[in-house]
């Protein structure tokens, strides 16, 4: 198999011996150690490439030497006053083989079934004839044997396991831990468990222990019950990950004395056993997406991506996102630059190298943060022009009806806005309210297509808002029918005229959209290379655009003249 990502190696054994554990190697070699004497083993090797294995190839082996001796006389009890300590006992492993061995290693083998015996492999190890097994769970029954572990190898099981079942204990960890989101609220996980026994004979505290990963540690301490089946709600928050564990405390103001093997440990008051754990994950958070990022002729860095709209979410609330930053052509997470921003884009103006991988993340009021988007490399972008004005796009995040017309171009155009699908009312007060601290950079590249961006922290020189057309709705609205009724006069005295009239009306109604073309047309000049338009009694404006980019080329037509 040339095309294997390894080998499993297994040394198989019959009863009484114990299993060998599974060794995996990437080598067409390997040596399997600590095998018993004088047994035969049948060797196992196999190819795997991911979760796939390949046919064995197998072969009959015996080792040599001399068969290790069996351990006699094996008896467990509970230990007194603790009803999940069992204490083994067990005569000395003796042979004429092997009458050099003063001091052999013992093996303790237990679990629920006899299986278990053979497969789990020893659980302690000890050189004495005695061992106290704590950490049992209680009310269960236990199968318990002993064989040699050492010096010269795993000998085998004695033919006559040992069984016992545990009693209760208040000490004693709690059993099917399970953590759950209800179907009543998806921000609660439901903490379940059972007690240690269906029977309780005294009351028994449970301490909750949740711990988030990320930001925080919490604990949450139950009153003293009986009851079997138990549950509790937590309340989480969306992108948390909580690990929790639930742990029986016994009754307080009592005296302890717990003995663990040849070790007494004597302790006033509470005593807290540490019980099972489980990972819950709460609802993730939305993961920005559809990255771009370009550079641009002067060195600057412009990200954008889709952000994430909270205002429909009442389980978390945005802070800020993160872009990450790297050297190279992959997202080098150990020498990423972290810069933070209140909103997209990012308009980056600090020198970077030629090649750079981005990538984004949110981060919520509460400290959570989403998984990292996909990352993207930037990409050089020639611009013609551009031109800045001031735009609050951090708090408006490009909505609340704001429009941005800006055209700033070295040659002669003609730039001709279409009403777009969707509209709102009070343009005025949305723009007066949305231009304010930060800046955005509007310009045109060789492609005609109108391109937007800003940033809260643009370096370099604040330039003005500039309005064009300043004429409010009443007036603009004189000016209009005033020009339409002489057009109409020529129109209707020269046929000619009339002719060029139709053309115009064509190219300028969309009988299919039923949408109008609201002529806010200038031609730029040398002198208006700078100009930037923004119509402020214009109803030509958009609202809560998905992708600015690309909806404003859709509605914003430029052509050379």
């Amino acid at each position: 198999m040339p095309a294997a990502d390894g080998y499993k190696v297994r040394a198989l054994v019959g009863v009484p011996y114990p299993q060998h554990p599974l060794n995996l190697t990437e080598e067409n070699s390997f040596t399997v150690e600590n095998l018993a004497p004088s047994v035969e083993y049948t060797f196992e090797v196999s190819g795997y490439k991911k979760q796939y294995e390949g046919t064995p190839s197998s072969i009959l082996v015996k080792t040599k030497g001399l068969e290790l001796p069996t351990v006699q006389n094996l008896t467990v009890e509970l230990e007194k006053g603790h009803g999940n300590l069992v204490k083994l006992t067990w005569s000395a492993a003796a042979s004429d083989n092997y009458k050099s061995i003063s001091q052999w290693q013992y093996g303790i083998y237990y679990g629920l079934d006899l299986k278990s015996l053979f497969t789990n492999g020893p659980q302690l190890t000890t050189h004495n004839t005695s061992i106290v097994v704590s950490g049992l769970a209680a009310c269960e029954s236990y199968v318990f044997d002993v064989a040699v572990t050492g010096p010269s190898g795993p000998g085998p099981l004695s033919a006559s396991p040992r069984t016992i079942v545990t009693q209760f204990d208040e000490r004693a960890p709690p059993k099917h831990l399970r953590v759950r989101t209800p179907e009543w609220d998806e921000m609660v996980m439901l903490v379940t468990w059972q007690s240690s026994c269906p029977v309780m004979s005294a009351n028994v505290s449970y301490v909750v222990s949740v711990t988030e990963t990320t930001r925080m540690n919490s604990s949450l301490v139950l009153p003293p019950t009986t009851n079997r089946s138990l549950s509790t709600p937590i309340r989480i928050y969306s992108g948390g990950r909580y690990r929790v564990c639930v742990s029986s405390q016994p009754s307080p103001w009592r005296t302890q004395l717990v003995r663990a093997g040849e070790e007494r440990l004597k302790s006033g008051g509470q005593q807290l056993n540490q019980g099972p754990c489980v990972y819950h994950y709460s609802m993730p958070l939305p993961t920005p997406h559809q990255l771009t990022v370009f550079k641009l002729n002067n060195g600057s860095v412009f990200v954008y991506w889709q952000p994430v709209d909270d205002h429909k979410e009442k389980h978390f609330k945005i802070s800020n996102y993160v872009v990450l930053m790297s050297k190279g052509v992959q997202l080098d997470f150990d020498a990423v630059k972290r810069i933070s921003v209140m909103a997209p884009p990012l308009c980056w103006t600090r020198s970077t190298p030629a090649r750079n991988t981005f990538a984004v993340q949110m981060f919520t009021t509460d400290g959570f943060s989403s998984s990292v988007s996909e990352s993207v490399r930037s990409k050089l972008k020639r611009v013609e022009r551009s031109c800045k004005l001031d735009f609050d796009a951090v708090k408006t995040d490009f909505g609340d009806g704001a429009s941005l017309l800006c055209v700033g171009l070295a040659r002669r155009r003609h730039a001709t806005f279409r009403r777009p699908m969707f509209t709102t009312d009070g343009f005025s007060s949305s723009v007066s309210k949305a231009c304010r601290s930060a800046e955005a950079e509007v310009y045109v590249d060789r492609r005609d297509t109108i391109r937007v961006s800003a940033s809260a922290g643009l370096a370099g020189e604040r330039g003005a808002l500039s309005l064009g057309g300043g004429l409010g709705v009443l007036g603009l609205l004189l000016l209009i029918g005033a020009l339409g009724s002489a057009l109409a006069f020529y129109v209707y005295k020269s046929r000619r005229l009339q002719t060029s009239f139709t053309r115009f009306a064509n190219s300028h109604y969309n009988t299919r959209g039923r949408r109008q073309s609201g002529s806010v047309s200038r031609f730029l000049g040398r002198r208006a290379a700078s100009n930037c338009l923004i119509s402020q009694s214009s109803p030509y404006h958009y609202t809560a655009l998905p992708k600015l980019d690309v909806v404003i080329h859709a509605y914003i037509d430029i052509y050379s003249e």
